[in-house]
């Protein structure tokens, strides 16, 4: 029934608490410095049909406790407002946190996490689902191919085969970056074995001969390479995804001889 109703999205990590508070609630004029209007937020907006709340394990302590009483209750306040307005908002939330850690831990919130968790659905990283590797392969070349007629138009077999060994740390992003890299690199209209390992040499230093050599990683250094290219090679960032100390997170990377910069974008 929602289905052609308005869809909303909001990334909960990627806004301050205040200005995603008055980004999913809205605000009265004079509630703070700046408001200069009314202004409905995104939950009375998508009133009857649908938000989807991305990184909702990176949201705030306050903002999960404010948006728990609002699913448990179906009404919202504007801030600074003193009107109860009534809502019916079906909730889709992602997160790459593993939230039943998060709640045993006590840095997620019992409460909520029962409260939207009713249907889950888990996506296992690109290395427990090679087969479709091949899939965004060829789909991401179509892509590029759709904007550019003057690219590669097939991937050979064996460089096919290549992308399907690789455990992909940055998951579907970085493959998608591997292949619009690829087709930069590739002067015909098949990209071959030896043009991918040309191309992803300009990943990292060290990132060429992985894909060449295709050994298995101990899992403590897979689980560095994920963060830190989650992180986008920040180190502290990365750090906290772990759960190490920053300066864990050098000796680690030294050790594995992992570059410096890798993970960071070369945009």
């Amino acid at each position: 029934n929602r289905s052609r109703k308005r869809f909303f999205t909001e990334n909960c990590a990627a806004l301050p608490e205040a200005l995603l508070e008055t980004e999913l609630f809205g605000f009265t004029k004079g509630s703070f410095t700046g408001a200069f209007r009314d202004k409905a937020g995104i939950l009375e907006l998508a009133h009857g049909g649908t938000l989807f709340l991305d990184e909702i394990g990176d949201m705030s302590m306050r903002m999960r406790t404010k948006l728990l009483r609002t699913l448990q209750e179906g009404e919202i306040r504007r801030v600074g407002g003193e009107e109860i307005l009534s809502i019916d908002v079906r909730i889709i939330s992602a997160t790459n946190k593993i939230l039943e850690d998060c709640v045993r831990k006590g840095t997620f919130r019992e409460d909520l996490f029962y409260r939207i968790n009713v249907c889950c659905l888990e996506i296992p990283p690109l290395r427990r689902r090679k087969e479709d590797i091949s899939l965004l392969a060829k789909h991401f070349l179509k892509e590029i191919l759709r904007r550019n007629v003057q690219c590669p138009r097939l991937i050979s077999p064996e460089a096919m085969e290549i992308l399907e060994k690789f455990h992909w740390p940055g998951n579907v992003r970085e493959l998608q970056n591997v292949i619009e890299r690829t087709v930069i690199m590739c002067d015909g209209e098949i990209i071959d074995k030896d043009t991918l390992l040309m191309a992803t040499t300009h990943l990292g230093a060290d990132n060429g001969s992985k894909f060449s050599h295709l050994s298995e990683k101990p899992g403590e250094q897979i689980l560095l390479e994920e963060a830190l290219v989650l992180s986008f090679g920040d180190k502290t960032q990365a750090a906290r995804r772990i759960g190490w100390s920053r300066p864990k997170v050098y000796r680690k990377m030294k050790s594995y001889r992992i570059p410096r910069n890798f993970g960071k974008s070369l945009d």
